[in-house]
């Protein structure tokens, strides 16, 4: 194997874990199905333009995107929604190996041959471990239903596989860039109706006005209000603002800087301080009282230490600060 092709395969190892994340970052502002319509539009235009159509019969075409495409995508996004972690979907999506072995049996007549078998149960045994090891609590913590959604994903993505090698076997060679481009054209039309279906059209509406409102605000407040370098910049602080902005709109971009703090402050440190909670929880750690670390600094108890600490002679003053010996 050469370097060209391990740096190839490192790429897709990259890309296939960053999507998880990026997934689990747009089902925050967009339900799943609708997020599915919206990832196979951008799939298609505008490469449909430039890639030409394959040269296999249409009924293919429409079974490929249905299975690997529409099917699988449905049930992942959804079982993410539900509670799936983006990270531990990942490895469950990886039963649709072993569908597509069992498939291969049943529909295309092929062998699973003993080193099959033995490489099947080790692989299981792997993705329990990885499972196990990717989650702070237990592998009992994820919602059944999101658990049952991902292995349905698996299974969808091995039925693509099984309709992929048929189309491969009956058509010749095939550019699987063109299957890809144009066979996702075929789920736009089942997610946006089951989106409207199920999710509702007043969802729908919804995100389309949060989609055009933030980059209307992106536009207009980025240079009235630059985000500082020397701050803080998790993805739970953007978080947090956009789910601010989904409730409330732009109504902070007039106020002071003093009104804006202490606004997301008392919006955000609720949502973190339950989290926190639900953490611990799973560890069997429970606290009887929550409080703020300013509090020690507003009653004197931090100051009242430090002082002790001086009397004592366990400090020393240096360079502007007080250090300890």
């Amino acid at each position: 194997m050469s370097i060209r092709d391990m740096l190839l395969a490192l790429c897709v190892v990259v890309i296939w874990g960053v999507n998880f994340v990026v997934i689990k970052v747009g089902l925050h502002g967009m339900p799943p199905l609708l997020l599915g319509a919206l990832r196979f539009i951008l799939v298609v235009f505008p490469a449909i333009f430039f890639v030409p159509r394959p040269k296999i019969p249409l009924k293919g075409i429409v079974i490929y995107g249905l299975t690997i495409s529409f099917a699988q995508f449905a049930f992942l996004f959804c079982a993410i929604n539900l509670g799936m972690p983006s990270g531990i979907a990942s490895v469950v999506l990886q039963s649709q190996v072993f569908f597509s072995v069992l498939l291969g049996a049943l529909i295309l007549g092929e062998k699973i041959k003993r080193s099959q078998i033995i490489g099947i149960l080790m692989a299981a045994v792997g993705m329990l471990v990885l499972a196990k090891g990717g989650m702070t609590g237990s592998l009992t913590d994820i919602p059944l239903i999101a658990l049952l959604f991902t292995l349905a994903a698996g299974f969808s993505w091995a039925c693509g596989n099984i309709t992929n090698r048929s189309i491969m076997q009956n058509a010749g060679k095939t550019s699987i860039m063109s299957l890809v481009v144009w066979s996702a054209l075929v789920p736009i039309l089942p997610f946006l109706l089951c989106s409207w279906l199920f999710e509702g059209q007043a969802v729908i509406e919804k995100c389309s006005g949060n989609i055009q409102d933030i980059c209307e605000t992106i536009y207009n407040d980025t240079e009235n209000f630059p985000m500082p370098e020397d701050v803080y910049l998790g993805m739970d602080i953007i978080e947090h603002a956009y789910n601010y902005f989904k409730e409330n709109g732009s109504s902070l971009s007039s106020e002071n800087e003093d009104i804006r703090k202490k606004t997301l402050t008392d919006f955000a440190l609720p949502k973190n301080i339950a989290g926190l909670e639900r953490d611990l929880a799973k560890y069997r750690i429970t606290y009887d009282n929550w409080f703020k670390e300013s509090t020690l600094h507003n009653d004197g108890s931090v100051n009242e230490i430090i002082q002790k600490l001086k009397a004592s002679g366990y400090t020393y003053e240096q360079d502007g600060a007080l250090w300890f010996k």
